[in-house]
C-alpha cells in the first residue's frame, strides 16, 4: 500500500463488527497506519453472553435501556425503528451482542443486483484461493476449535426436515461466547489503532474527495476514509459528504431494509412432549431450512430447556425486505456536524404480502407439529399487526410461568432485528471497490453497502466484505 502519511493513511468510523474487520485485515496486509473511531468507551471485549447470566443477557437485549452502552442516533417517524432498535455505542460494538449465527447470503438474492465481480468473489474465488465465504467460515471454525458442522439434517418434526445452523461460536466456561474482529486484534500492537470516546461528526472534504474526519476531539487527516459506524449513521455522515458535492440534492437515501421477521414460542413439559422431541431437546440448539425462493424467507427453529425441565420451543421466519423508497433515512441540513436524522420505516405492499404468506405458512406449520407438543386441537392465532409493540413480553413468555404455555405469536417491528442495511449499496452508490462513485476516497463498510439483503443474517456477510474492502484499498 502507498499512501501519503499525514495523520493517518486509513480512517475508519466505528469500531464494530465491520470496521474492525476492516482494521485487522488491513493492518495484517500492509504497514499502513491505521485508526478506527468509537464513539463510545472501551468497556471490555467480552461477548455479553459470556460476561451475563441468559437471563440477564436477554434483558439486556430486550430492555436495551439497562445497557449504559444503548444508543440511538436517530429519530424514527412511525412505529418502527424504536424499542430494542438502536446501536450500542461501544469498542466492539454490536459484535459483542450478537447470536453468532452464520449464514452465507442466499443464493437467490444475487439476481443481477450485486455486481459480478463482487459475488465471484463471495462465492466462486478470491485472490486466486477460497471464496471469500469459505475463508471467512474456515477461519472462524479454528476460532472455535471446532469440527466443521455436519451437513446431515439433524432435526425432524412430523415430516418437517431441519439442518443444523452454522453458529460462530464457542463455549468459554460454562456459558458461550460468540465471534468478534477483536478476537483476532491483539492488545498490545500498536496497529490497528482503537481510540474510543471520539465521536465522528462528519467527513472532511477537499476538491471533491475525502481528505480526512472531524470529530468531538479535533480533526485527523487520513488518505483514505471508511464508513463502517452501522447503516444509519453511514447514511447521515455519507449525506453530509455528499451534501458538499452537490448541495442541491435531496438529504435522503432510500433503500432502506431490515428484516421481516415473525414467529411464535411456547413451553410444555417434557413428559408431554414426544419421544423424538425429547430427544432433540438434549443438547438443543438453532436448525434451519432454506424454503422456495418465492418465500424470500428462512425458517428457523431453537430448542432449549427451561431450569424446571420444561421444552421451550421457538420458531420463526426471517425474510428479505425489499429495497423500496417507502424506507430511508433522512436528515435536516443545520449549520454544523451532526446533522439531526430520521429513519421512515413502512412495510410496501409486497412487504405485506410476505408478512401474510409467513403467517400462513407457520400456521400450518404449527397444525402439522402441535401433537408433538401434547397441543392437540389448541389453534395459534396471529391477533397482532404486523410489528408487535410488546414484543419482549412475548419473546419471553415461555421462560417461566405455568405449564403449558403458548403458542404466543410475535412480529419484530422492522429495525428490531437489528439487520438494517442498503443505503449505499455496492454497485448503485458504491463502485465494485467499495468507493463512493460521487467522492473519491470515501468508502463504505457493513451492511450499508449490501445492493440486495437476502432473508440470510448478515454477519458472514459483513466480514467476507470487510476483507475484499481491506484487499482493495491494500491494493490501492
Amino acid at each position: 500500500m502507498s499512501m501519503q502519511r499525514s495523520g493517518a493513511d486509513v480512517v475508519i468510523i466505528g469500531a464494530g463488527m465491520a470496521g474492525l474487520a476492516v482494521a485487522r485485515d488491513l493492518v495484517e496486509r500492509t504497514n499502513a497506519s491505521v485508526v478506527v473511531l468509537e464513539a463510545g468507551p472501551d468497556a471490555g471485549h467480552h461477548h455479553i453472553r459470556q460476561v451475563y447470566s441468559e437471563d440477564e443477557a436477554n434483558r439486556m437485549w430486550l430492555a436495551p435501556e439497562a445497557d449504559p452502552n444503548f444508543w440511538r442516533p436517530y429519530d424514527a417517524s412511525g412505529a418502527h425503528y424504536l424499542g430494542i432498535s438502536g446501536l450500542r455505542r461501544r469498542v466492539g460494538g454490536r459484535s459483542l451482542y450478537w447470536g453468532g449465527a452464520l449464514l452465507p447470503m442466499d443464493t437467490w438474492a444475487f439476481d443481477g443486483s450485486w455486481p459480478a465481480e463482487v459475488v465471484s468473489d463471495l462465492t466462486a474465488g478470491w485472490e486466486g484461493g477460497a471464496p471469500l465465504f469459505d475463508n471467512i467460515a474456515a477461519e472462524i471454525r479454528s476460532w472455535a476449535d471446532v469440527a466443521p458442522l455436519p451437513t446431515a439434517p439433524t432435526l425432524r418434526l412430523a415430516g418437517h426436515t431441519f439442518g443444523p445452523t452454522p453458529h460462530a461460536t464457542r463455549r468459554e466456561g460454562n456459558r458461550w461466547a460468540a465471534y468478534s474482529p477483536l478476537d483476532r486484534i491483539d492488545a498490545a500492537a500498536t496497529q490497528p489503532t482503537i481510540v474510543p470516546e471520539n465521536f465522528a461528526l462528519g467527513v472532511l472534504m477537499d476538491a471533491g474527495q475525502a481528505v480526512g474526519v472531524r470529530t468531538t476531539a479535533g480533526d485527523i487527516a487520513a488518505s483514505h476514509v471508511v464508513l463502517a459506524a452501522g447503516t444509519v449513521e453511514n447514511s447521515r455522515l455519507a449525506l453530509q459528504a455528499l451534501a458538499k458535492v452537490d448541495p442541491s440534492q435531496d438529504h435522503r437515501l432510500n433503500g432502506l431494509v431490515d428484516k421481516i421477521a415473525q414467529g411464535f414460542t411456547l413451553a410444555c413439559a417434557a413428559e408431554a412432549a414426544s419421544p423424538g422431541l425429547r430427544q432433540a431437546v438434549s443438547p438443543g440448539g438453532t436448525f434451519h431450512r432454506t424454503l422456495d425462493p418465492r418465500l424470500r424467507s428462512n425458517h428457523f427453529v431453537r430448542l432449549s430447556k427451561r431450569e424446571d425441565g420444561a421444552i421451550v420451543f421457538d420458531t420463526w421466519l426471517m425474510g428479505e425486505q425489499l429495497q423500496t423508497d417507502a424506507s430511508a433515512v433522512h436528515c435536516t441540513p443545520t449549520d454544523d456536524w451532526p446533522w439531526q436524522t430520521t429513519v421512515m420505516a413502512a412495510l410496501s405492499q409486497t412487504d405485506e404480502e410476505l408478512a401474510e404468506v409467513q403467517r400462513a405458512f407457520l400456521t400450518d406449520f404449527w397444525l402439522d407439529i402441535r401433537e408433538e407438543f401434547g397441543f392437540g386441537g389448541t389453534d395459534l392465532s396471529f391477533e397482532i399487526a404486523f410489528g408487535s409493540q410488546d414484543l419482549p413480553e412475548r419473546l419471553m413468555s415461555t421462560k417461566t410461568g405455568p405449564l403449558p404455555t403458548g403458542p404466543v405469536s410475535y412480529a419484530f417491528p422492522l429495525g428490531a432485528e437489528l439487520h438494517e442495511a442498503g443505503t449505499t449499496p455496492l454497485g448503485a452508490m458504491l463502485t465494485d471497490t467499495h468507493e463512493f462513485k460521487a467522492i473519491p476516497r470515501l468508502y463504505a463498510a457493513g451492511p450499508s453497502s449490501f445492493s440486495r439483503p437476502g432473508a440470510a443474517n448478515p454477519a458472514l456477510s459483513i466480514l467476507a466484505l470487510a476483507r475484499r474492502l481491506a484487499g482493495k484499498l491494500a491494493c490501492g
